[in-house]
């Protein structure tokens, strides 16, 4: 008897035989370090922009809407054309700390002491 399961065709790229042979244009290893520091500077930006964004409140309130659809078009780039990432992650980790701040700041001004509980709470 046939196994007639193993003859189905699909067209999803992740199930063709040759889905795993794409090379990467980089030869740089990626090391922990690497990563942590990386993700350091990541967080940073994301801190300092949401800071600003909270300062300066009423230059953010406008930046809410746009930061939005630009943060998409960022993931997308980032996701679609990996060697762009250097720029769009920077730049992406501003542009959602703007939003945060703005966000953040929003609730806390409806509930009083919340982000600050909120924040607390993680840290610990």
């Amino acid at each position: 008897m046939k196994n007639n399961h193993l003859s189905y065709r699909s067209g999803n790229p992740v199930l063709t035989s040759n889905a795993f042979n794409v090379s990467s244009d980089s030869s740089d290893v990626m090391t922990i370090n690497g990563t942590v520091t990386k993700t350091f500077l990541s967080i940073c930006l994301v801190v300092i922009s949401g800071y600003y964004s909270w300062i300066n409140i009423s230059i953010t309130n406008v930046l809410i809407l746009p930061a939005i659809f630009v943060s998409l078009i960022l993931a997308g780039l980032t996701i679609y054309k990996k060697h762009l990432s250097p720029i769009t992650v920077p730049i992406y980790a501003v542009i959602q700390g703007i939003f945060l701040g703005a966000i953040s700041y929003t609730f806390n001004s409806l509930y009083d002491g919340i982000v600050i509980t909120a924040i607390s709470y993680t840290l610990s």
